[in-house]
């Protein structure tokens, strides 16, 4: 009866104090949890504060584990002394504390999704595909002894994973493109299997990492964790602990973060022809962000109309190339429109951008040679190119 009773407690989630947790990950997934409407919990990463090489370290996350019993955690521990490179690296001095050092993490993340899985919780590990991680007698055992956790291949450019600015150490120049990363998801949610689980599409413009400088490659992206986390919210509601209309932003909205494009985008600024799917992970970008900054809520049309009396203030995007023809780098923002129309204030005092520092530094050195004040001496030397001002002027 007792175990029963258990049981019952943890389906409905009443033992469950945070929704999501991270172990060897920066917290991305755990701070967009609020976004979905779930909590975010423990986030254990040499960049929050824990050190996991520590003894003392290790307990501390056990017991805050034990006192927010998550409903799912998520484990990526450091890869490098599983990559086939490494492996390359084999005569190296620093090769085997590497590896002692990889396993210690690895097998640490192990018993935490051990612990997890008997409580009838969820796990999510994540590794490179090809690691050589996948084949250590640990990871082994766990699903020999778990039937119901398994291993689905990913590409992380499916999820607009993309190297903003990374430098080609063979062309001795930065580049721009989607990162394809085969990643290798470990999990017992279907829910979230489905979501990660996605190949690319074909029709992308990878960076091989091999001749680059890969740090950037080691962050999800914006689309991954919300990914994750709309797989977490339909484990719950398949589970029966929330309503479809329980969790999360449910209001049809138009949303980028769920369309294919096929239609022309264009430079607002130049006019050039942009890549769609570059700039649909731009603007995905700009709305994730909105979205974790509350810059707006969701509501009616209707409660504007009641609230102020007029329509809502329409907004646009604003899509720039900030790279080349080449190797493209798209911004996209969100803006308000008819701002200048609908003001209430004077001329004097009308809203505007800033000038940029650097824009507003060449229009003061214009304005201050077009002037010509009388204590402005301009003198030109054959062999330098100098300008000496009079007194007052700097």
């Amino acid at each position: 009866m007792l175990e029963e009773m258990s049981m019952e407690v943890n389906r409905l989630g009443y033992n469950r104090r945070t929704d999501v947790a991270e172990i060897f990950c920066d917290g991305k997934v755990a701070n967009r949890a609020k976004m979905f409407g779930m909590v975010g919990g423990m986030v254990a990463d040499l960049k929050t504060g824990y050190n996991l090489d520590e003894k003392a370290v290790q307990d501390r996350v056990w017991r805050e584990l034990e006192e927010q019993m998550p409903e799912l955690v998520l484990l990526s521990p450091e890869c490098k002394a599983f990559s086939q490179l490494q492996n390359l690296n084999s005569w190296s001095p620093n090769y085997q504390e590497t590896l002692d050092r990889g396993l210690r993490h690895l097998r640490f993340c192990i018993r935490v999704a051990e612990w997890q899985l008997r409580s009838g919780r969820l796990i999510l590990f994540e590794h490179p595909w090809t690691a050589s991680s996948w084949s250590v007698p640990e990871v082994q055992r766990l699903l020999a002894r778990f039937p119901d956790v398994r291993v689905r291949r990913g590409d992380q450019c499916a999820h607009q994973k993309i190297a903003g600015s990374v430098w080609d150490k063979v062309r001795g120049e930065y580049r721009h493109g989607f990162v394809k990363k085969p990643t290798g998801w470990m999990t017992n949610s279907d829910e979230i299997a489905e979501e990660v689980a996605k190949l690319c599409p074909g029709d992308r413009d990878h960076i091989q990492l091999i001749n680059f400088t890969a740090g950037s490659a080691e962050e999800y992206s914006a689309e991954l964790c919300m990914a994750i986390l709309r797989g977490l919210r339909r484990h719950f509601q398949n589970k029966g602990q929330l309503g479809a209309m329980d969790c999360g932003v449910h209001l049809e909205e138009p949303d980028v973060l769920d369309t294919t494009w096929t239609e022309t985008v264009y430079d607002t600024t130049s006019g050039a022809v942009l890549d769609p799917q570059m700039v649909q992970g731009a603007r995905r970008e700009e709305i994730t962000y909105c979205r974790e900054i509350d810059v707006y809520d969701i509501v009616p049309v209707a409660e504007c109309w009641s609230s102020t009396g007029k329509a809502p203030i329409p907004v646009g995007w604003v899509d720039t190339n900030k790279g080349d023809e080449k190797d493209m780098f798209i911004r996209s923002r969100l803006v308000a429109k008819e701002t200048r129309a609908k003001t209430t204030l004077t001329e004097d005092d009308i809203c505007f951008s800033s000038t940029p520092p650097l824009e507003g530094l060449k229009l003061i050195l214009s304005l201050l040679m077009t002037d010509q004040p009388e204590d402005l001496v301009r003198r030109q030397d054959p062999q330098e190119d100098w300008v000496m001002l009079g007194p007052g002027l700097i």
